[in-house]
């Protein structure tokens, strides 16, 4: 989340010590964070997740939801864990020229402890059911076996883990092919198994064959989210468990493949500003017109004959594309972040990404107040452009107020508690 190290006495490394480009990257990955996010939390999250609705939305509303599937969902959280796997390298390197290796072990796996503490805070008292800051945590724990690692041992890893992710995927087309079966079984008058009623009994497998139950669900979840807080938190308590069980099986293995690949571009610079013009050219255009050509490609195939006939193979592609686009993102804000124009976006976008923590919590913290009955109550009430706009306005707001707050600080305040509770002591707070 951060690449700010420390002294042997807990002091922070200094402003001109941080890198820019890393912090103007992580600013880029925090906004992309968000329009995913505010999408899956601002509307019944099932049209996100499968299809069937698509047909109740307006033209608009489709064009928005097609282009965040190509663009965002998966990209961006490829490009987060790239940036996170890279700062959590960047800690190790500091702290091992500061201090002995059982040392170094023990902060950084308190420091990964402390962050499923702040995930369980995101999860419990902002109520954002769908914080991935768990599973970042203990993809944490598990990239200390790779942090001394040779090149051609991150990429077998990272290989291992994009086959590990990608099948776990391509399990899941066998799913509905399942529930269908069942589904026939049960009007067929046969007797269920254990198992079978387990999956006939799955409402989100009912929503996403059936139209008509995905529609039920809307409308349930439409009429508790403007409830008080009594009525809502628990049953977004219950939603983030599930989430916390999915994140465990699912994401916990894509996270590891793409925090293996940031730690190989930041070894070679291309994280850090450190590569020619031409290499981050490279990286867009080959990132980004394969990457996106391929979603394009299924998105526009989803619910044919032919996607039907080949999903394994469509959905296996899946990670390898959202790894070309991130690359492909990669070297754009590359290009941006060596530029000899927009210095002050760069800083604004820099203190975004510096403050990283802060402001991934802020936008649970401002869903929490905008969107349920308690607040403001705009769930399932705006389109999908202006949803953007919403995310839009959140962003830019924290491009202002970052490097206001930067002025006077060293650190956002959820990261100055991170480091305070990983070091076990106070960190100095104002500059």
């Amino acid at each position: 989340m951060t690449d700010e190290a420390t002294t042997l006495d807990g002091t922070p490394v200094t402003a001109k010590d941080r890198n820019k480009a890393l912090d103007i990257t992580r600013g880029f990955a925090v906004l992309g964070i968000l329009l995913v996010n505010i999408y899956m939390a601002a509307q019944y999250d099932m049209i996100a997740m499968f299809t069937v609705l698509l047909n109740d939305l307006s033209q608009s509303d489709q064009q928005v939801w097609k282009w965040v599937n190509i663009l965002l969902i998966g990209p961006s959280r490829a490009l987060f864990s790239m940036m996170f796997g890279a700062g959590m390298v960047l800690l190790l390197d500091r702290l091992s020229t500061r201090m002995p290796e059982k040392q170094v072990k023990g902060i950084y796996f308190r420091r990964l402890f402390v962050l499923l503490g702040i995930a369980l805070i995101d999860f419990v008292v902002f109520l954002w059911w769908g914080d991935v800051l768990n599973a970042y945590a203990l993809a944490g724990m598990l990239l200390y076996l790779f942090r001394n690692r040779v090149t051609k041992t991150l990429m077998i890893w990272a290989a291992v883990f994009m086959i590990m992710a990608s099948l776990l995927l391509v399990s899941l087309t066998a799913v509905k092919p399942m529930y269908e079966g069942v589904v026939a079984a049960e009007m067929a008058g046969e007797t269920l198994t254990a198992e079978q009623q387990s999956l006939l009994d799955n409402k989100d497998l009912a929503a996403m064959v059936n139209p008509e139950d995905a529609r039920i669900g809307q409308a349930k979840q439409r009429e508790l989210y403007k409830g008080d807080w009594a009525t809502i938190a628990p049953a977004l308590w219950m939603k983030g468990v599930g989430t916390f069980i999915a994140n465990f099986i699912m994401v916990l293995w894509d996270a590891m493949f793409m925090m293996l690949l940031g730690i190989w571009a930041y070894r070679k610079g291309w994280l850090t500003g450190e590569a020619s013009s031409s290499t981050y050219v490279k990286m867009s255009v080959l990132g980004l017109g394969l990457g996106l050509g391929f979603r394009y490609y299924l998105l526009n195939q989803m619910g044919t004959p032919s996607f039907e006939s080949a999903a394994s193979m469509n959905i296996a592609l899946l990670q390898p594309s959202r790894m070309l686009i991130a690359f492909g993102y990669l070297g754009l804000i590359q290009l941006f972040a060596i530029s000899s124009w927009g210095a002050w976006l760069k800083g604004s976008i820099g203190a975004v990404g510096q403050m990283a923590l802060t402001n991934y919590l802020m936008h649970s913290i401002i869903f929490m107040f905008t969107l349920y009955g308690f607040g403001l109550g705009l769930y399932d009430t705006m389109s999908g452009v202006e949803m953007m706009q919403f995310a839009g306005l959140i962003f830019v707001a924290q491009m202002i107020i970052s490097p206001l707050w930067l002025k006077s600080f060293r650190f956002g305040p959820f990261e100055w508690l991170w480091r305070s509770m990983t070091y076990g002591k106070r960190q100095q707070f104002k500059k």
